[in-house]
């Protein structure tokens, strides 16, 4: 595709279906992944919430992939766009529909939670005291772990010379994001995704400055993951077929 403003993408129709599929799918990856979390019947699994997000992520991409690409995610968005992948204009609205999704999805887990059990709504958090993580190493895994991420999205479902099968593009795309949830969870809750961690703190009012590690190191990452596939690791030599405009991601 090339980097592009993209003034070609606003064709009515395409675009609103595009933005309701973002949006939709937002709103599961974050109803079903943090509500993996307020799991109150039994103790915490890191394993239980790993595989909620990982199989969400799945299954959303698989529904949404066709009509908007299955990002999800801001930093895939940003990634893709890194990579010439996606337009300048569509990446912005992809994000605002990102974050709308991921509010609503958090506003319907907040009204059908009990009271007494919403806390935080699954919100990511450096923790506290003597478990506290410095936001500077809360940041680089975040990053690298996004960046992780993109470059699964550029190798399974953006580069056709890597000739992997369309169905296996969103397994794969799960599988990793269950991977790094089930590292990251201990010290960030696991992010990677500035939409989902945007929903809870806006539902529960709980904003600090530490909810920017959730958007800086995420879209750092898949900035760099977008690039780094694009110009080191993609093999143009053997004349990989032109992307898609909306890569099936």
């Amino acid at each position: 595709m090339g980097y592009t403003i993209g003034h070609r993408d606003l064709a009515p129709i395409p675009l609103v279906k595009s933005l309701f599929a973002e949006l939709l799918g937002t709103a599961i990856l974050v109803l079903v992944g943090c509500g993996s979390a307020l799991n109150w019947k039994t103790s915490f699994d890191v394993t239980q919430v790993s595989l909620a997000f990982g199989l969400t992520v799945t299954a959303m991409v698989a529904v949404t992939g066709h009509v908007s690409g299955g990002h999800l995610n801001p930093a895939v968005s940003v990634g893709l766009l890194a990579g010439g992948e996606l337009s300048l204009i569509k990446c912005g609205l992809y994000i605002i529909a990102q974050c709308l999704g991921a509010t609503l999805g958090a506003g319907v887990l907040y009204g059908v939670t009990p009271e007494g059990r919403r806390g935080s709504l699954g919100a990511n958090g450096l923790g506290e005291g003597a478990d506290a993580v410095h936001p500077g190493a809360a940041l680089l895994l975040e990053a690298v772990l996004s960046m992780m991420l993109v470059l699964v999205v550029f190798a399974t479902a953006v580069d056709s010379a890597n000739k992997i099968s369309p169905g296996l593009a969103p397994l794969l795309i799960g599988l990793t994001v269950t991977a790094a949830h089930l590292v990251c969870i201990p010290y960030t809750g696991t992010s990677i995704n500035p939409a989902r961690s945007l929903g809870p703190m806006l539902v529960t009012g709980s904003f600090d400055t530490a909810h920017l590690v959730f958007w800086v190191g995420p879209m750092v990452g898949g900035w760099l993951g977008g690039m780094m596939y694009s110009y080191v690791l993609r093999n143009n030599s053997e004349g990989s077929l032109a992307s898609q405009e909306d890569p099936d991601v």
